[in-house]
């Protein structure tokens, strides 16, 4: 989730999408005004994507840094669904986490595939 909040798009986004000529698209674009607009987000004007780069790191893996680490998952309280790394000798405890993302290149590439083009950031 973390590496999640770093894909933000805003209303540049949205035109575009709206203007791709692609029904997909403009129905997308259209979708993503509402939170755009609405002022649920932490920054007014932009949504953050969660379920995008969920996608994106089994269609392009090489935009996603992974590191190897145990991780400890917090189940109570305020910061439950928290990760954090957890320091450990146990290889078998390790798993290859997402830690990062190339977002320029992710919203190029997102975009390519929505609105049928080449989108410059």
């Amino acid at each position: 989730m973390d590496v999640t909040q770093q894909i933000v798009i805003d209303e540049s986004h949205a035109a575009h999408l709206s203007r791709s000529g692609i029904r997909s698209g403009q129905l997308l674009g259209q979708m993503i005004q509402f939170p755009l607009e609405s002022g649920t987000q932490q920054t007014p004007g932009t949504f953050k994507i969660h379920d995008a780069p969920a996608v994106g790191v089994l269609l392009w893996p090489e935009m996603f840094m992974r590191a190897k680490m145990a991780l400890e998952i917090t189940v109570d309280g305020e910061q439950a669904g928290r990760c954090k790394p957890l320091v450990t000798k146990d290889k078998t405890r390790q798993l290859a986490v997402v830690i990062s993302v190339n977002v320029v290149d992710f919203l190029e590439n997102m975009f390519e595939q929505l609105c049928n083009e080449k989108f410059v950031v």
